[in-house]
């Protein structure tokens, strides 16, 4: 019984690590490409998941008729483009949207204001 102790030590710690969730990380360019498929998917409830929780209107992302008000008529979105921390892309009508993100504690990219042309509808 005393040689089995430092195996199941081990067994245990083998068994902790491989219990641990390992939670998906973001660039700038990936969470914008995931962002930007959900709304061309009409995947209105998903877009809170983007958003920084420090972000003033972070409740109101988990209402999905808040972001579809501002999105749902320029599906779907296009010509994407990043620098730094920020992104912009263009709507089906026109219309020009600005992102601007910051990462959170996991160096995970979340959205933390979006501007749609001089209005910001997400900060």
């Amino acid at each position: 019984m005393k040689n089995l102790m430092p195996v199941l030590a081990v067994l245990a710690v083998l068994m902790a690590f491989t219990a641990c969730e390992v939670e998906e990380t973001y660039s700038v360019r990936e969470r914008m490409e995931a962002f930007i498929d959900d709304v061309n998917a009409s995947s209105w409830s998903d877009l809170k998941a983007h958003t920084h929780p420090e972000a003033a209107m972070y409740e109101e992302a988990g209402d999905p008729d808040f972001l579809e008000n501002y999105f749902s008529t320029s599906v779907p979105l296009d010509d994407l483009t990043t620098s730094g921390q920020r992104a912009h892309c263009t709507g089906a009508g026109g219309e020009f949207y600005d992102f601007y993100l910051t990462a959170d504690g996991d160096d995970d990219n979340l959205i933390i204001r979006i501007e749609r042309g001089p209005d910001t509808i997400f900060e």
